[in-house]
C-alpha cells in the first residue's frame, strides 16, 4: 500500500475523531467571564467578580486592537454604554492581548466600558474563532443572543422589555 496514502488516511482519521468544542447556543448557561486583568472597572474595583454581573444584562464583546471591524465598533459600543448604563446593561470587551498594549490603544479612544485583557481562557470557553463577536447574557445568566456588535442594540431593547435586569 502507498505510504503517503496510509499517512493521509491516519491523519484524516485523527482529525475526524478529535473532540470538537460545541458552539454555545442561545438558551445555554453562560460560562463565567474571566480575564487576567481589567481596565475601566467602576468604583475603584480591582477585579471583576462574575457574581457582580448576576441580575444584569451583559454584552460580551470579543475583540482585538488589530481588528479593523472591532475598532470601527468602538464608538457604537460607547453609545450603547451611555444609553443603557443606568438600565442594568453592562458592556465587557474581552481581548487576548496584553494590558499595556490595550491600555495604550484605548487612551485616545476614551472607552467607557469594562475591558478584560489576556482573556485567552474566555476565548477558548466561548469558542471564539472570529472577531468581533458579541454575546448578550440575560439577567438569568443565559445566552440570549450572539452576533456582530453593530446588531446588538435591537436585542438589548428586546431583553429590557422581556427580561429586565433585577438590579441596575
Amino acid at each position: 500500500m502507498n505510504r503517503n496514502f496510509v499517512w493521509t488516511a491516519t491523519i484524516a482519521a485523527l482529525l475526524l475523531t478529535a473532540p470538537v468544542r460545541a458552539q454555545l447556543q442561545v438558551g445555554d448557561e453562560s460560562p463565567k467571564v474571566l480575564a487576567t486583568d481589567w481596565l475601566n472597572l467602576p468604583g475603584g474595583l480591582k477585579e471583576l467578580n462574575p457574581d457582580d454581573l448576576k441580575g444584569q444584562i451583559v454584552m460580551l464583546e470579543f475583540w482585538a486592537t488589530w481588528c479593523r471591524p472591532c475598532r470601527e465598533a468602538i464608538p457604537h459600543l460607547k453609545e450603547i454604554q451611555d444609553k443603557y448604563k443606568n438600565k442594568g446593561v453592562v458592556i465587557i470587551a474581552l481581548t487576548d492581548e496584553s494590558k499595556d498594549e490595550v491600555a495604550e490603544f484605548l487612551k485616545p479612544r476614551a472607552v467607557n466600558y469594562v475591558v478584560g485583557v489576556k482573556a485567552d481562557n474566555a476565548f477558548s470557553i466561548f469558542n471564539i474563532s472570529g472577531r468581533p463577536t458579541s454575546y448578550l447574557i440575560d439577567p438569568d445568566s443565559k445566552i440570549a443572543w450572539t452576533g456582530h456588535p453593530m446588531e446588538a442594540e435591537t436585542h438589548i431593547e428586546k431583553l429590557l422589555k422581556d427580561n429586565p435586569p433585577g438590579k441596575a
